[in-house]
């Protein structure tokens, strides 16, 4: 891993240590962003929704590095963001997604992590918890999304 550092802090607080990297992925890359110093505390992850959004709405989550102890990580889905791919159907799949994840997770030595996953973000955890059953996962959020699309469907 050989991540750039910035210190993209809000300006009213002390300042967070942010590195950015890029993991290669398939051909491509994914990037991801840490924020705080590692601790002995698992770190928390980001899943964002979409599929097709990115990271760059968990950014307000950064303080939580400093009032937890414990990093924050994001990082944008392949084909999405800093990952974006063009002209590549065939990755837009749910094993893609959980095969990054998996992935990004020996990338950055995350043998134990939180992880918080919104709309999308919080389907594909659910999918890769019944799916691999991945061992060192600490605690899950699932954040405005839904456990069942037929059910969702019917409700609407």
């Amino acid at each position: 891993m050989n991540p750039s550092s910035n210190n993209n802090a809000p300006a009213c607080h002390s300042p967070l240590k942010v590195v950015t990297g890029k993991m290669p992925f398939r051909g491509f890359e994914t990037y991801y962003r840490i924020v705080g110093e590692k601790t002995d505390k698992a770190p928390l992850l980001l899943l964002h929704g979409g599929p097709g959004s990115t990271h760059n709405y968990f950014e307000v989550l950064d303080e939580l590095a400093l009032t937890t102890g414990r990093q924050v990580i994001s990082y944008d889905q392949i084909g999405c963001g800093e990952s974006y791919v063009e002209g590549h159907p065939e990755l837009w799949n749910l094993q893609t997604w959980q095969d990054e994840l998996d992935a990004l997770r020996e990338h950055l030595g995350l043998d134990h992590v939180h992880l918080l996953g919104q709309s999308w973000g919080g389907m594909l955890i659910i999918g890769y918890l019944i799916d691999r059953q991945p061992q060192g996962i600490e605690s899950i959020i699932l954040s405005s999304t839904l456990s069942s699309s037929s059910l969702w469907g019917r409700e609407q």
